[in-house]
């Protein structure tokens, strides 16, 4: 079978956005047939996820430098994000490194952020080898702000043309931002593969219920993803005197904000947890929210949707019009971003207001995979 060379930033055992994806997609293509090999910086200074099995698939790691593997606190630099000052971002300096690890592959996939990745794609293409440029987000059109400079927000338009047009194919994660793509740059070999969701995870799950309502976000509050509108919304119910109710937290959440939902007393902060943990609180939930910045709205779709999608609750969704919202269409119920269309949102799903039921095979990661090793096959 044909090898693929899988490029990354992030990889298991970190926690963050994207490792699902690049952890289970490969593992699919494999088992499949495919021969992978994924490429990735040694962890640094990372949350750990604990039980992840990567010794499936051949791991090839290599020092970098960057603000997360120099900086004292785990999160500094973030996601690829810009420091408004480096092009494309403060992951560059990966590139001497990455290559000098590389090994020949009948294709390569690189899944950005960070975007500088993409210079690797560039590369390679120039080298005579086929490459999958995977946006996991919008770069152009993104939420990481503009760079410091003019000049450099016109290069980055200038490096994503130049990363759609040599792309022997593109992956996006969300049929709006295809779309767009597809206008913009007039290219046709542009595909949607969604993120997704595991089976195994809701094996053995237990089942407990309680006398309360639950209402469950899993995911970070910080700067910017800030739950001012979620406490806005809280209040009201306080002061309505909700019984009955609570509202609990999986993930991460900055003081500042952790300050402010103390002050409620239906609130549970769960902290970090682990797969089966996280799977465990959902399918024990009695509605699920998902929550999108004004910035995020358009073409956003986390990866968390998909496990809400399989736990089969209702799903409140807080954000503006967006791909989130056709995705889920009669499957959530869509609160806007009012505090007070909010707290009546909540209140209505307590009453018992139901939402459609998203058939979730689909979504199933071994789907998924299939889909992409369709593409990869039409470019050999």
């Amino acid at each position: 079978m044909p090898s693929i060379g899988w490029i990354t930033y992030y990889f298991p055992p970190i926690a963050g956005g994207g490792i699902n994806r690049n952890l289970e997609i490969p593992l699919h293509l494999k088992r499949m047939g495919w021969d992978v090999s994924i490429y990735t910086p040694h962890p640094g200074r990372y949350v750990r996820i604990k039980d992840v099995d990567t010794n499936r698939l051949n791991v090839v790691r290599f020092p970098t430098i960057d603000p997360l593997h120099l900086g004292k606190m785990s999160g500094t630099g973030g996601m690829g994000r810009r420091d408004r000052l480096t092009f494309p971002d403060n992951k560059v300096l990966i590139l001497p490194f990455l290559f000098k690890a590389l090994k020949k592959h009948d294709i390569y996939v690189v899944s950005a952020p960070p975007f500088s990745l993409f210079m690797a794609g560039l590369i390679l293409k120039k080298m005579g080898y086929r490459w999958v440029a995977e946006f996991r987000d919008p770069y152009v059109d993104g939420t990481l702000g503009n760079y410091l400079f003019p000049f450099l927000n016109n290069m980055a338009k200038s490096y994503e043309r130049s990363v759609v047009k040599n792309a022997d194919a593109v992956i996006t994660l969300s049929p709006g931002l295809t779309e767009m793509f597809k206008k913009r740059y007039r290219k046709g070999n542009i595909f949607t593969i969604t993120n997704g969701y595991s089976e195994e995870d809701f094996k053995d799950i237990k089942k407990i219920k309680g006398k309360d309502f639950i209402l469950t976000y899993m995911g970070s509050f910080n700067r910017t993803h800030s739950p001012d509108i979620v406490i806005e919304a809280l209040e009201i119910l306080k002061r309505k005197g909700i019984t009955n109710f609570k509202f609990q937290v999986v993930g991460n959440i900055l003081t500042e904000y952790m300050r402010r939902f103390k002050e409620f007393p239906f609130f549970r902060y769960r902290g970090y947890l682990d797969r089966k943990e996280a799977i465990e609180t959902i399918v024990n939930s009695d509605a699920l929210l998902l929550l999108l910045t004004p910035e995020e709205s358009p073409y956003a779709i986390p990866g968390k949707t998909f496990e809400y999608i399989r736990a089969g609750k209702p799903i409140i969704l807080i954000s503006e019009e967006g791909e989130l919202k056709r995705l889920l269409n009669g499957g959530c119920i869509h609160a806007g971003y009012s505090p007070e269309k909010i707290a009546d949102v909540i209140m209505d799903v307590m009453n018992g207001e139901k939402t459609d039921t998203i058939p979730p095979r689909k979504f199933e990661w071994g789907n998924l995979a299939a889909d992409y090793s369709k593409i990869l096959w039409s470019l050999l």
